[in-house]
């Protein structure tokens, strides 16, 4: 229904600014919640354009393939990031540099993947307020992790 690359880039583009909004009213869990969503469909396009479909529907063939996966959960029911990123190359090669470097950029960006990572998308059914603090942390990482992905 909305799977597609184009609809995708420009939704992910408009759950950031529900997430700034958000923000600037002070709604700390949902922001969190809409920036969330901003990095899980940020990567579902950056999957698109690396493997070259146009729906999400037809990156799950691609992915199986690819990885070989006899089965696979579907892509666009799934919302865990970090598994998300187990398909893109560019987060495959930083797991993989990290794993035989120091302390480097590279763990730097795995820190902030792995607090994006606690993101659900059941943060919707909670009645919390959330925290500022947590909010712009939770952005910071955001940001750093969205911006890995479009440029790796």
């Amino acid at each position: 229904m909305y799977s597609g690359l184009t609809t995708m880039r420009a939704a992910s583009l408009r759950r950031f600014e529900d997430a700034e909004a958000l923000l600037s009213t002070q709604r700390w869990l949902g922001a969190i919640y809409l920036y969330g969503y901003w990095v899980e469909m940020t990567i579902k396009v950056r999957l698109m354009e690396e493997y070259g479909v146009d729906t999400l529907e037809a990156l799950n063939p691609v992915l199986q393939k690819s990885f070989g996966f006899s089965k696979m959960p579907e892509i666009h029911r799934k919302h865990t990031i970090s598994w998300l990123t187990f398909f893109h190359p560019g987060f495959i090669r930083l797991r993989d540099a990290s794993k035989s470097s120091a302390r480097s950029t590279n763990s730097r960006v795995l820190e902030h993947l792995a607090l994006v990572d606690g993101w659900s998308s059941e943060l919707r059914y909670s009645p919390d307020k959330g925290s500022q603090l947590d909010t712009e942390n939770f952005k910071a990482a955001a940001q750093i992790v969205v911006r890995f992905t479009k440029h790796s």
